[in-house]
């Protein structure tokens, strides 16, 4: 039995088919968050909001993920939280790649963080109140330690 989440239960098959089409040993079931369950499992899966203050005095906001496996290139100039890539290799590269190494020092793009923030974007209401987002201090030793 293969379980997957998806948002209808045809999404695998539609998709997938190539790949359904070998798999025709097993019986496959489809979980379809609804209503409330919808929110918990995006928040659990979603993406870090970083703000970054780095040593030659920029602010930087990143979008980072465990899985990540895309990061915007350094000549992106849209104002976004830019997806960055995670990496213990300080080789130089053409996108957004935070680093860091076993003394805990982090760096963006070659560039050492030097204060680090979460970023927790409010949660929308129905009633359409403006609700500010909240920005939380982050320990830069233990910062990385999520994605390990």
């Amino acid at each position: 039995m293969i379980n997957y989440i998806a948002h209808w239960d045809r999404i695998l098959i539609q998709s997938r088919s190539e790949i359904i089409n070998e798999l025709k040993d097993y019986k496959f079931r489809a979980i379809c968050p609804f209503n409330n369950n919808s929110s918990k499992i995006e928040e659990y899966y979603k993406s870090d909001l970083v703000e970054l203050h780095l040593l030659n005095g920029n602010i930087t906001y990143v979008k980072l993920n465990k899985g990540n496996n895309y990061s915007c290139p350094k000549t992106c100039s849209v104002v976004h939280f830019h997806d960055a890539l995670i990496s213990e290799d300080n080789a130089i590269d053409q996108n957004y790649t935070l680093t860091y190494n076993k003394e805990d020092n982090i760096s963006l793009n070659g560039v050492d963080v030097i204060n680090a923030f979460e970023i927790i974007e409010a949660k929308k209401s129905k009633k359409n109140k403006v609700q500010k987002n909240q920005r939380n201090q982050l320990d830069i030793k233990n910062f990385m330690n999520k994605y390990n």
